[in-house]
């Protein structure tokens, strides 16, 4: 008992002075590739982003919580789903496949595309010289392993691409690397995403991804009759700046209809943000659908997605 309480104190100082190390290194400076701290799940999403503690999510585990597809009940799960991020600014179609290789093995892939507003350069006396679109990419590779019935691990792995303008762009990889535990019906989960190599501009100047340490919890319960409600919380360290927790709640009828609500308090990279969503289920087929209603530079912004399991 010793033993384990001197791990988990070692854990928790590693979580708050690892991020706290990096922020004083990179301060003043905004993170590059912010794109790649959005989880575009849309049941996430529907509840502030919380949610890494849960399951229901298979197919976009690449972009959340890889160890969590050890309690996923789908032998095959795709997604494939459009976020109208910041609106009037950026088009992501983005997807994803997962798949039960076994009795203990996971495998899962993810990618998107991010196409943001056009960008005009021009002259000192006028004269347009360059028009450009920012976009970006991230493919996602990851593998989930039961070790036994209450006990996962994950890894994944990105490649992230980034082009600011016609002639200057960021390419980089980053990884993750979590535990998701079940005990007395409650989930918690604990790990690292997004874990980066920092990119340079062209001044030389070096910039940190918005990797982070996080940690989760979720409760489900029964409120009777074909009722359910499932309860989540995260909470977020970034190795670039700041820190994040957000809440939210799901509740479903007959595991057929779903309503969701949350909300995110943060200084990082992804703003604070209130959300809700609804998804709808029946025979493997699967729509869910969020809307940011808060802060106002994403309100508005919305995702939906159509899935298919077994």
């Amino acid at each position: 008992m010793k033993k384990f309480s001197i791990i988990i104190l070692a854990a928790l100082c590693a979580f708050f002075t690892l991020p706290a190390y990096a922020q004083s290194e990179n301060a003043g400076r905004s993170p590059a590739m912010a794109f790649s701290a959005v989880n575009p799940d849309p049941v996430l999403m529907g509840m502030g982003g919380a949610g890494l503690a849960t399951a229901s999510s298979p197919a976009w585990a690449s972009f959340g919580n890889v160890s969590s597809l050890a309690f996923s009940e789908s032998v095959l799960a795709l997604s494939a789903g459009y976020r109208r991020w910041a609106p009037g600014k950026d088009n992501c179609p983005e997807g994803g496949v997962s798949v039960r290789l076994g009795k203990a093995l996971w495998l899962t892939v993810g990618g998107g595309f991010q196409n943001g507003e056009g960008v005009i350069e021009y002259s000192a006396d006028g004269n347009k010289i360059d028009e450009s679109t920012p976009s970006s990419i991230r493919a996602n590779l990851g593998a989930a392993y039961a070790i036994n019935d209450k006990l996962s691990i994950g890894a994944g792995v990105h490649y992230l691409h980034s082009s600011v303008a016609s002639n200057a762009g960021f390419n980089t990889a980053s990884f993750d690397l979590n535990a998701f535990l079940r005990i007395a019906g409650v989930n918690v989960s604990a790990g690292a995403r997004n874990i980066g190599i920092p990119v340079k501009d062209g001044n030389n100047q070096t910039y940190m991804i918005p990797g982070e340490f996080f940690a989760a919890a979720s409760y489900p319960l029964s409120l009777g009759g074909d009722s359910r409600l499932n309860i989540a919380a995260d909470a977020a360290a970034y190795l670039s700046s700041g820190f994040a927790f957000s809440t939210g709640a799901e509740y479903s009828f007959k595991n057929m209809l779903f309503a969701r609500i949350g909300g995110r308090l943060s200084n990082a990279a992804l703003p604070s943000l209130m959300s809700a969503g609804l998804g709808f289920k029946f025979k493997g087929l699967s729509l869910d659908a969020a809307y940011v209603a808060l802060p106002s530079s994403l309100g508005g912004s919305f995702c939906a997605a159509l899935g298919y399991s077994f």
